[in-house]
């Protein structure tokens, strides 16, 4: 009779286990289909923070254009959960959003809004904050401090600073970190060796 107990809870933990694989097997192939996939665009960056003592060494990044202006009259009806934003390229090949919706579609991301507020002295436009699902770019420890020197002289160079985001079916998977169009470990090796 204990046989079969233990027999039982080996079960269980087995399954448990392999469930967990399961789990993050489909989700590394999903990121891999959505960067192979999916439509990638540049997002213009701003600063960052450069760790976190209980997670550790990360960039923490912080985007440039997380704004939506949208006609009073075409704000969804509910703006709790997720909506789908859509993006244009700017003259310079920088994303923007467009347009948000309750409805996913190919090239529409899901992200999260978190203020909305009239626009300025047009009271025909209200202005939407919105949060993007991608905001910290995971790298070697010995890395996180360098590359925040390189993107913080950047940015104070007037340099351009981008992440490379692939988009697809509402989900997004942040690539890389690019400075005026070279990636950053490439950086990093330029400009410390290694």
């Amino acid at each position: 009779m204990e046989l079969q107990k233990i027999d039982k809870k080996w079960w269980f933990f087995g399954a448990a286990l392999l469930l967990q694989f399961v789990v993050l097997f489909l989700w590394v192939v999903k990121s891999n289909d959505t960067i192979q996939q999916g439509t990638v665009y540049k997002f213009r960056l701003m600063g960052y923070d450069p760790h976190d003592p209980f997670r550790g060494e990360y960039l923490r990044i912080r985007f440039k254009d997380n704004t939506v202006d949208m006609p009073s009259d075409r704000l969804p009806s509910s703006m709790q959960g997720n909506m789908y934003v859509s993006f244009y390229e700017d003259e310079e090949g920088f994303a923007k959003p467009r347009d948000l919706s309750e409805y996913s579609s190919e090239e529409r991301l899901r992200v999260k809004v978190i203020t909305g507020y009239g626009s300025g002295l047009d009271s025909t436009l209200t202005t939407l904050c919105i949060s993007y699902p991608f905001d910290y770019f995971w790298m070697n420890q010995e890395d996180c401090p360098k590359a925040e020197h390189i993107i913080n002289q950047a940015l104070n160079d007037g340099l351009n600073v981008c992440a490379l985001v692939s988009i697809k079916d509402g989900e997004g998977v942040l690539m890389d970190i690019e400075v005026d169009g070279i990636d950053i470990k490439t950086m990093l090796r330029e400009n410390y060796g290694d």
